[in-house]
């Protein structure tokens, strides 16, 4: 989408759209990622989980990763004319809650209780998918919290579980680490709102600048110089 001073500085959503924009855009490869993955997982835990489990889990996935992209797609289509931006947040949101809760489905249904080898493959799944979607999510507020907390807090109460001496603290660490994700998510999203915040700034100033150059002072008409140039582009 094109920037311009007109859809900088005088739409109040100007901030919000590009957000969401850039989270619609990032999801293209996490939503390509999170497909591979889903197939690992497939392939390391068919040996010891119900495999009717796992293909019905493969199935949601992809039904459900079909559904974003058909929502992406539709979002690009409507590019800078789109109306009603909390609810497209909102669907955004909401299917990263409901991606979240397929992920941490895993830890709930299909956790591999007797293969600490399986086990330790899902951490390291379920760690880089966590990891991996900070930068997809983050741009857009709550989005984050909303896919990993369904991620990793079911896997950290199955590790509790197991109830070895290694067990709680491992758990521990795995909360740990989705709290550290999520304040990486937190100040990104910062990062990125202070550039968009302040290309709108310098846009207001562009366009004040632009007016004094072009327009009398005391009057506020265009000046000799403008009505020229504009004489010039009419004829």
């Amino acid at each position: 989408q094109n920037i311009t001073l007109s859809n900088l500085a005088d739409s109040p959503d100007w901030t919000d759209n590009q957000q969401l924009r850039l989270a619609f855009q990032n999801s293209i490869v996490g939503l390509t990622a999170g497909i591979f993955c889903a197939f690992v997982v497939v392939v390391l835990l068919w040996p010891v989980v119900d495999n009717r489990g796992l293909i019905l889990w493969l199935s949601s996935i992809c039904v459900l990763t079909m559904l974003r992209l058909m929502m992406q797609q539709r979002y690009a289509r409507k590019g800078s004319d789109i109306e009603n931006i909390r609810l497209w947040h909102h669907g955004f949101v909401a299917t990263a809650f409901a991606s979240g809760c397929l992920w941490g489905s895993l830890s709930l249904f299909l956790f591999p209780e007797t293969s600490l080898l399986h086990q330790a493959c899902l951490t390291f799944i379920l760690g880089g998918v966590s990891a991996g979607a900070v930068s997809v999510y983050a741009t857009l507020p709550g989005a984050y919290s909303f896919f990993v907390l369904p991620v990793m807090l079911p896997f950290a109460y199955q590790i509790w579980q197991l109830g070895e001496s290694e067990g709680k603290p491992m758990a521990g660490l795995i909360l740990l680490f989705m709290f550290i994700l999520m304040r990486a998510a937190r100040e990104s999203r910062k990062h990125v709102c202070g550039i968009l915040e302040l290309q709108v700034r310098n846009a207001e100033l562009t366009r004040k600048l632009h007016h004094r150059a072009t327009h009398d002072s005391l009057v506020d008409l265009v000046n000799h110089g403008e009505f020229n140039h504009r004489l010039y582009r009419l004829t």
